[in-house]
């Protein structure tokens, strides 16, 4: 096992208390009754027909993304993430849903995912608001490549670095520098409160995540650019939501979201 940055494991004691709120806030019990998923709007056309794949779902949180690629056709999801929690949650939920013999959820770190999954994939999905709790996006590369058979594919979908820099001033665009945060409050309820409410982030720029898959040996397929975002990303009232659950600025071309697709020779 790879020695946790503290860092990392101050990011993950938020997230198992992140983890109690979501419950509510993102009201799991109302959608496992519903029991449909699915991903935000541009993601289905861009990945493509996923009928019959195993993926792996890193960084999966509570599991929702794996529920939507199980119903859009995939054989197999195995989902990774570093909260206990998430992970008792999203397993719980795939029995509730009667997934359990097709979604699994594993807990590890970025870092130890290719060694505890020990399996490879025809793909690795990941999404919104992942990249930002990684201290070392190369490893983070390395490890999509691992998980990956040959020929298998990556596909990102994050909030724009650029678009986090321009909505807060302190916050660099790049990874090179770690921003310490202890402020109270969450993305989904700007009132919660934790007993333990320290992160630590990092923003990415979208030429070190090409740069760090390319090192890894990935071939990049397409990177696009969104003028919508799956979050209000602040409280202030720059952006409007829209029917679709994205938000955007209004008559604004700039890119608020970026994904990606690569692929492992």
């Amino acid at each position: 096992m790879t020695p946790v940055d503290e860092r990392v494991a101050t990011n993950q004691r938020r997230w198992e208390e992140m983890t109690e709120l979501h419950l509510v806030t993102y009201r799991v019990e109302e959608r496992d009754a519903v029991g449909q998923f699915s991903l935000k709007p541009f993601e289905p056309a861009e990945l493509g027909s996923v009928e019959g794949l195993r993926i792996c779902h890193l960084q999966c949180h509570l599991g929702e993304n794996s529920f939507a690629l199980i119903q859009l056709g995939a054989a197999e999801v195995v989902g990774l993430d570093f909260s206990a929690r998430s992970v008792e949650v999203a397993s719980m939920r795939a029995q509730r849903l009667g997934l359990g013999d097709r979604v699994r959820f594993v807990q590890a770190t970025v870092e130890d995912a290719a060694g505890v999954v020990a399996d490879t994939f025809d793909g690795v999905y990941t999404s919104w608001g992942v990249l930002s709790w990684l201290p070392d996006i190369d490893g983070w590369a390395r490890t999509v490549r691992h998980l990956l058979r040959p020929g298998g594919w990556l596909y990102l979908a994050e909030t724009h670095p650029y678009a986090c820099a321009l909505r807060w001033v302190s916050y660099p665009y790049g990874g090179s520098a770690a921003v310490f945060d202890d402020s109270q409050g969450d993305y989904t309820s700007a009132e919660a409160t934790f007993e333990h409410p320290e992160s630590w982030s990092w923003n990415h720029g979208v030429g070190e995540v090409v740069t760090a898959l390319a090192k890894a040996g990935m071939r990049i397929e397409w990177l696009h650019e969104h003028p919508v975002v799956a979050w209000h990303l602040s409280d202030e009232e720059h952006l409007v939501a829209r029917a679709d659950g994205m938000w955007e600025a209004p008559g604004s071309t700039l890119p608020l979201s970026y994904s990606l697709s690569a692929v492992r020779p």
